[in-house]
């Protein structure tokens, strides 16, 4: 096999109704860039295992490892640990991408020669409310990367693999402490090692919007405004909030999706100050 120049770790735990979808999409590639698919699951209840077997003659290379350490940190890492590519797409197993993903990921790495790169993330499902969310959630992402406070994108990463050894992968914090904990972690050492992540405008990871159905939109909405005025003001989280990991907590999520329009459109007016406080601090500065 002539070896990838990219390889998909996806982390499971009980994703049987999700990982297929991004299988698919994988599968449907429009392509000629060789990629491997690194499964690395954490012995699931449900047919996540046997939902991933499916697609075994459908990619080049497909691999499945169980881990009995239920982290998605360690779960990465061992995928990285694992794969052969010369980059490597740490994507959500609820994450979805269009036909061309690899395509267009592959002449970005091309043009820009970076070592890591953040895709821009947009809402599975289309709504006034989501894109707005989305919209500031992406602008702040790539303009944390240029005053030096860097917030990660939710769902997908991609790192150049010598890099992601270098700096020691994702380290294993608790996640049910933080909000996406390992992920602001890595993007914050890969900072301080002197890299500065390309985002990537024109790329696009569908994000699932299953957390804030089940935990409603204006709590996670919350979540996202506290730490990214943290990360932005203070450069470090220091909020406990709850985030757990595995498909069987979105059991029944479209039942939790409640909230109050009129809070929930406090907190979007707030995201909108802090973008005009920036914008009016960078014209000054």
């Amino acid at each position: 096999m002539k070896n990838p120049y990219f390889s998909v770790v996806i982390p499971t735990l009980n994703e049987e109704k999700y990982v297929p979808k991004l299988l698919g999409d994988l599968v449907r590639q429009k392509t000629s860039v060789p990629f491997e698919v690194i499964v690395v699951d954490s012995y699931s209840e449900d047919e996540t295992i046997a939902s991933v077997r499916k697609f075994k003659d459908s990619f080049i290379s497909l691999s499945i490892f169980n881990t009995k350490i239920r982290n998605q940190a360690y779960q990465r890492n061992y995928g990285g640990s694992k794969a052969t590519g010369k980059y490597i797409i740490f994507i959500d197993a609820d994450s979805r991408v269009d036909n061309r993903f690899i395509t267009h990921l592959y002449k970005s790495t091309k043009k820009y020669k970076n070592l890591v790169f953040l895709p821009k993330i947009i809402p599975q499902e289309q709504s006034y409310i989501d894109d707005t969310l989305f919209t500031f959630g992406n602008y702040f992402v790539e303009l944390s990367q240029i005053i030096g406070k860097p917030l990660p994108t939710a769902g997908c990463m991609i790192f150049q693999k010598d890099f992601f050894i270098f700096i020691g992968g994702y380290k294993a914090v608790d996640s049910k402490k933080f909000l996406y904990p390992d992920d602001h972690d890595l993007i914050l050492r890969t900072r301080k090692a002197g890299v500065i992540a390309q985002y990537l405008r024109d790329i696009s990871v569908k994000f699932s919007l299953r957390r804030l159905k089940k935990e409603g939109r204006l709590t996670v909405s919350r979540k996202y405004f506290i730490s990214t005025i943290e990360m932005l003001i203070k450069g470090e989280l220091q909020t406990r909030v709850k985030y757990e990991m595995g498909g069987q907590y979105y059991v029944d999520s479209h039942k939790a999706d409640k909230y109050s329009k009129k809070k929930l459109g406090y907190y979007l007016k707030k995201i909108s100050e802090l973008k005009d406080q920036i914008l009016n601090f960078e014209n000054t500065g």
